[in-house]
Order: C-alpha cells, then sequence, then structure tokens
C-alpha cells in the first residue's frame, strides 16, 4: 500500500567530516591534464524524515470491534553516503484519542510499536464501535526524547512528528425486512397480494462488506369471486423474494427486493365452467432506504404487477427493522 504523507519532520544532516576528507584526498590524488579546469561541488545534504502511518478505517458494524495499525515510518534520503532507506521504528509509543466515546471507545489508549524487532513495529489498537454514528480517532507518536544515529551522524534532540487523524463511521448491519403487496382488479372484482416475513440482511466484518443478500418466501393470496351460480378462486404458488443491500459512505442503507415469478391457476366451483391456463404474476422490484442511526422504518411505495397480459398499478407496505443482538 502507498504511504501517504501528509506532514512531517525532517532532519538535514551533512556528510561526516571522516568521509568528506577521504574523498577529497582522492579528488587531490587525480592528474589533471593541463589547460583543464575541474568543479567541484558540496556534497549534498541528507535529510531524514519521520512520519504517521494509519491506514483509513472503512465504516464498522456496530456491536464489533475495529483494529486499527499504527506505525512511525522514518525515511533517509538517497545522497547520504551509505545509501537511503524507509522504515519503521520499534519501541516508540503511540496515543490514541477519539473524538466521541460515545459511538467508539475506548476514549483514549496507548500502544508501542513492537520492542527490539521481535514483532512488527506497528502499534495495534482496538476500538468497541458502540452504537451508529460519525467520530474521528487522533493518533499521535511520542519520539520527544528519542535520540538517532545515523551512520557517524549522532544528535540529540526534540524530534516530534504531527498527528493523524482519521475518520471513522460506525453504521447498524443487522436488518430484518418485512413487505406486504396488493394490487386490485376492480373490473374483475380481484385482489392479489404477495407477503414476506422476517427477511434478514446481515453486512458482516471488522470492515464493512460492499454489500449483503438475503432470500425471502413469499406467499400469496387472492379473493373469492363469484359469476352467477359458480365461484372461482385464484390459487398462486409461493415464490421468492430476493434482497441485496449496500451502505453508503454517508451510512444510509438501500435494500433492492426483486420478485420471481410465480403461476396462478383460476379454478372454478363448477365442474362445466372448467379451469383457465395457468398464467405468471410477475411483480416489479422496489428499492427501499434506511436513514443512518435509525431503528425502523415504515413507508409505503407503488409497485406494478405484470398480470393477465398487463400492468396494474398497486402498493408495497414495507417496514425495516434494526436487530441489535450483535455482542
Amino acid at each position: 500500500m502507498p504511504m501517504r504523507r501528509k506532514t512531517c519532520t525532517t532532519r538535514t544532516i551533512a556528510t561526516p567530516r571522516s568521509i568528506r576528507v577521504a574523498v577529497l584526498a582522492a579528488v587531490v590524488g587525480l592528474v589533471v591534464p593541463y589547460g583543464s579546469t575541474t568543479a567541484h561541488s558540496s556534497p549534498p545534504v541528507a535529510e531524514i524524515s519521520y512520519f504517521l502511518h494509519v491506514r483509513k478505517p472503512a465504516r464498522v458494524c456496530a456491536g464489533s470491534q475495529l483494529k486499527l495499525a499504527a506505525s512511525l515510518q522514518r525515511e533517509i534520503s538517497q545522497p547520504l553516503p551509505w545509501g537511503g532507506m524507509m522504515n519503521a521504528m520499534d519501541s516508540v509509543g503511540v496515543t490514541a484519542k477519539v473524538a466521541d466515546p460515545g459511538v467508539l471507545g475506548p476514549a483514549e489508549s496507548l500502544e508501542v510499536t513492537g520492542w527490539d524487532q521481535s514483532s512488527p513495529p506497528e502499534a495495534v489498537f482496538t476500538f468497541a464501535a458502540k452504537k451508529p454514528g460519525l467520530t474521528t480517532i487522533t493518533f499521535d507518536a511520542d519520539i520527544a526524547h528519542m535520540s538517532e544515529v545515523a551512520g557517524e551522524v549522532h544528535w540529540p534532540g526534540v524530534l516530534t512528528v504531527a498527528p493523524v487523524t482519521r475518520e471513522v463511521r460506525v453504521v447498524n448491519c443487522h436488518y430484518k425486512v418485512l413487505v406486504a403487496s396488493t394490487w386490485d382488479f376492480p373490473e374483475s372484482q380481484l385482489t392479489l397480494t404477495s407477503i414476506f416475513l422476517g427477511a434478514e440482511l446481515r453486512f458482516s466484518g471488522d470492515e464493512l462488506a460492499a454489500g449483503a443478500s438475503a432470500t425471502a418466501a413469499v406467499t400469496w393470496g387472492t379473493n373469492k369471486r363469484v359469476s352467477g351460480p359458480c365461484s372461482f378462486t385464484q390459487t398462486i404458488d409461493p415464490s421468492t423474494a430476493s434482497l441485496s443491500g449496500e451502505i453508503d459512505e454517508s451510512g444510509i442503507v438501500r435494500i433492492k427486493v426483486t420478485w420471481s415469478s410465480s403461476t396462478a391457476h383460476n379454478v372454478s366451483s363448477c365442474p362445466s365452467a372448467g379451469s383457465s391456463a395457468p398464467v405468471t404474476p410477475t411483480p416489479d422490484p422496489i428499492t427501499i432506504e434506511m436513514a443512518p442511526g435509525a431503528s425502523v422504518k415504515n413507508w409505503s411505495a407503488t409497485q406494478t404487477l405484470g398480470f393477465l397480459g398487463r400492468s396494474q398499478a398497486g402498493w408495497a407496505d414495507y417496514e425495516i427493522f434494526v436487530v441489535t443482538d450483535e455482542k
């Protein structure tokens, strides 16, 4: 992953005197042809820079944990005679402060970036996601009393590193969805209904996945209609509905519900009337939303049903509940 550097502390180091003397002796020993000129420039200065690296966290589910690693990076520029390099430093204390501990906790914690290269040189923090909301975590490394050694150059001094702040959004991740749809056919005194209860949609993982999906069993119902001495009953076979959901960066949950086609039968109570050929009622998909931090939503959406060779407008009444049983 490329390092993202915003602000860092930079030290400048002159080339060590012993190395400069050796280089000068080598230059003096050269034989320069008569009439030629040789320009000697001062060796370039060397720089050592420090900065904190903490990845940007993804959305996190309420009731779960978020782990973030912070490392203090030291970069030595190439002009140093002993070569340039970038590495992570161990045995450095890093403090993390949460702006809103009601959303994410603890409010403040201290970790150390490994010890004597016996573990990875990073400080690993664990936060508990308590409830939906937006907060920030500020990381600060303490190297004020550290003395650096780079080749033959030694210096003590106060070293400071710019703090790094990361934004964290906590969202609800477990939902129960109920949808009841109704279509009326006034000219034939017929009403069709479809319903599914308790379909659960769950987002999971410390780092929130891009989406979630579920399948619901749909049951259908119709009314009985009478034509003269005979009654007709419309029966519709069970079908399924597919749910797919996503949570955007602002925490809004969008759930799309897509119904599969079913098979309907029109059966008469009079044997002489017989029964009609099967037809396939097919509801249009609907998309519903849940606002960030909400716990329940009741709403209605227009929904069209393809039936008997035409489209019939109807209503889908839905409810979304947040399930808060995450441990």
